[in-house]
């Protein structure tokens, strides 16, 4: 009798306030995301205007979605995203409000999504590519590429000056600021070569010293190579990668090397080795 009353107690629960749905159900797709998924194809990056797009919406189809609502997002692009935009991380639902911001140029943010009745008038700007029952998708025609190189950089020590100067920024591909004074820079063409989720290789030719900045926050893990030899990266806009690369031609690449990963791993693959020492190691002494 108690078994019963147990194996009640939790299946009327489950059963009525918290049923067992089919994955197709949670996450449904909808024309909107079909035509996001053919846009998109892990090139660019996009954001959801207000309700648009729910939480982990971008994890399930793979989305490059610049809104964080994870709690152990990186702290210094959150940060970010709250003094240049409209975004507040305290609420349950963090949600982007602000199109009018040069901050999404920067951040590579090529496809802005919102429901249904909402128009971006600047139309010089936002290309309506889908309307439909379900949303709008709107492409930013002043997107900046992953990486590329500026032709300045302003020193700025603290959140507080950083801020100071990139609110003011309406052409994110001239300037940088940077923690550090890093002298004289030139002009760059910076073509991107091959793109993963953990590696980018990329193409420097410069008529001087040049200063690459990107939108990939800085993170431990992150290493760069610059003609095969590692380089310390350059943290830009407060929170961002970027690295000095040497007159003429180089050949760059940036990769994702987390000690997290491969610690474990290794420790792991030793202790299976030892285990494996010890369940041998007796059938050899036995002969």
């Amino acid at each position: 009798s108690r078994l019963m009353a147990v194996l009640c107690e939790v299946w009327l629960p489950g059963y009525y306030w918290h049923p067992v749905q089919p994955e197709a159900s949670l996450y449904p797709r909808t024309p909107l995301i079909d035509e996001l998924q053919r846009l998109e194809h892990g090139r660019d990056r996009m954001v959801g205007i207000d309700g648009i797009l729910f939480p982990g919406t971008s994890v399930i189809f793979d989305f490059q979605d610049i809104r964080q609502h994870d709690p152990v997002a990186n702290a210094s692009y959150v940060n970010l995203l709250t003094s240049l935009g409209t975004y507040d991380p305290l609420q349950y639902y963090a949600k982007w409000y602000d199109t009018g911001t040069h901050l999404l140029d920067f951040l590579n943010v090529r496809w802005v999504v919102t429901d249904a009745s909402l128009d971006l008038a600047d139309r010089e700007r936002y290309r309506e590519v889908y309307h439909g029952a379900d949303g709008r998708i709107y492409e930013n025609r002043e997107v900046l590429p992953r990486f590329f190189a500026v032709r300045s950089a302003v020193v700025a020590r603290d959140a507080a000056s950083t801020t100071d100067v990139l609110v003011k920024l309406s052409d994110w591909s001239r300037l940088a600021t940077v923690r550090e004074d890093v002298g004289t820079l030139s002009p760059a063409r910076v073509d991107i070569l091959k793109v993963n989720t953990t590696r980018y290789d990329l193409r420097v030719n410069a008529g001087g010293r040049a200063l690459v900045v990107s939108s990939v926050p800085m993170w431990p893990g992150w290493r760069v190579r610059v003609n095969g030899t590692r380089v310390v990266p350059i943290t830009v806009n407060s929170a961002f990668i970027g690295f000095i690369v040497p007159p003429g031609t180089s050949d760059v690449r940036v990769s994702y090397v987390p000690m997290t990963f491969w610690i474990p791993a290794i420790a792991s693959l030793i202790t299976s080795l030892v285990l494996l020492l010890l369940l041998i190691a007796p059938r050899f002494a036995s002969r």
